[in-house]
């Protein structure tokens, strides 16, 4: 059992929301919050990778005085962003690591690891390296290793955000499973309607104070003459181990069109928009923007993790090309003043996405290629995300997004596609 009271998380001069709270054995309860709002924060503090102020309590003993490996076999932590997490080359090497550092029986470990990959639907993918797996894959991937070592309590951070319908129906499986064995599992979304289980119990985090970043508006560029045509032939494409993941695709598009790709984990949706705006050559067949090879600055493309785009250290050193370029209105003194003060370290989740978005979009390019766009975004970011892709279209560039989030992808897009087996079928 997890008693948390007036327990809050701490980095430096900020402090977290406080929290009181009881997570039963075997019970689900949901922390609910929007982006920025502390959910992360309060995760980590629990598993004392961060600071906290307040007491916490974890079957029966104080938190602080656990002892680090003891910690680690009770308590498993699934981020919503997998990458940092993952340390080893093959995805069963991966889930073995958590046995191995528990110091289990080598056999035992190896059953418990298989088992815990069957479950979440990458049973197959077991000697595969980690590179060839989907974002979606890889939030499986990091569910079996949290899984394997049986914790009593699952810290589970919006980490459902990339998986497909199919993996989030083996994963609810698992967890359910897990939940019936006596794990507890303290789960924090940003959208409730989104939570893999039904909860015992719900903890509302409220926003934080001056959460919202204020963008200036983006200025209109009066509108394209010519809007810019893109068209993919016969693209083929493989990973080296991994034979080929796209067969024959085929698209024709134009600017002021929004196109939806949708497909399973795996289906190869990151990697058509890499070929489509010339972050990969294709192996077979032509990609052509206005007759020739696509390439930034004419296509620009978002990965799932936007933290590369963002490269100065506040806000304000973001804008400034754009303000100076007139690509954005100059903004008030007051809202300068408040954007110099914000450092990107400090920006939650949602808003580097919405920033790093912004940022591309203020760019104006005949093709902007967005990659998982509304993952792990409360309804508020989603919506600034929506209304950014819907100017840019309007502007007449060509906007290309893939995504699992259906009712998103329903909303903006004038065209759905689907991949499958390699191949692009209109929906």
């Amino acid at each position: 059992m997890l008693r948390l009271r007036s327990f809050r998380a701490r980095r430096g001069e900020w402090r977290g929301p406080r929290v009181d709270a009881s997570v039963s054995d075997g019970a689900v309860v949901a922390l609910v919050g929007p982006n920025s709002s502390g959910k992360t924060s309060t995760l980590l503090a629990i598993v004392r990778l961060i600071d906290h102020e307040g007491y916490a309590e974890l079957d029966g003993a104080e938190l602080s005085s656990i002892d680090g490996r003891v910690l680690r076999s009770k308590v498993s932590y699934v981020p919503a962003d997998p990458v940092s997490y993952l340390v080893r080359n093959h995805v069963l090497d991966e889930v073995l690591a958590g046995p191995e550092f528990l110091g289990m029986d080598p056999d035992d470990a190896l059953r418990r690891s298989l088992k815990a990959l069957e479950a979440v639907g990458l049973g197959r993918r077991a000697l595969d390296p980690v590179e060839a797996l989907s974002g979606g894959q890889l939030q499986r991937l990091v569910m079996a290793c949290s899984l394997v070592t049986s914790p009593s309590l699952l810290l589970v951070d919006d980490a459902l955000s990339q998986v497909d319908s199919e993996g989030r129906k083996a994963i609810a499986e698992a967890l359910g499973d897990a939940v019936g064995s006596g794990t507890s599992v303290l789960i924090a979304v940003s959208d409730p309607g989104k939570l893999p289980l039904r909860p015992d119990g719900v903890i509302e985090l409220p926003p934080a104070e001056n959460q919202e970043l204020r963008l200036p508006e983006l200025r209109s560029s009066g509108g394209r003459n010519f809007r810019p045509s893109l068209v993919a032939r016969g693209i083929g494409f493989g990973y080296p181990g991994t034979g080929d993941v796209l067969r024959e695709v085929e698209l024709s598009a134009q600017g002021g069109e929004v196109i939806g790709i949708t497909g399973p984990n795996g289906s190869g949706k990151t990697t058509l928009l890499k070929l489509l705006t010339g972050v990969l050559k294709p192996k077979r067949g032509t990609v052509l923007l206005n007759g020739s090879r696509p390439g930034p600055p004419r296509s620009l493309y978002l990965p799932q993790n936007p933290d590369p785009v963002l490269t100065e250290r506040t806000v304000w050193e973001e804008l400034v090309p754009l303000v100076s370029n007139g690509l954005v209105e100059p903004p008030d003194e007051t809202t300068r003043l408040a954007l110099e003060r914000t450092t990107i370290g400090e920006l939650g989740a949602g808003s580097r996405r919405v920033l790093a978005t912004y940022l591309l979009a203020a760019r104006r390019p005949a093709v902007l290629a967005l990659d998982e766009p509304t993952a792990g975004l409360d309804p508020r970011n989603a919506g600034s995300i929506g209304n950014l892709v819907s100017r840019v279209a309007e502007e007449g560039s060509l906007v290309l997004i893939s995504s699992h989030d259906e009712s998103f992808v329903e909303r903006v897009a004038s065209r759905v596609f689907r991949l499958e087996e390699g191949r692009l079928v209109e929906l």
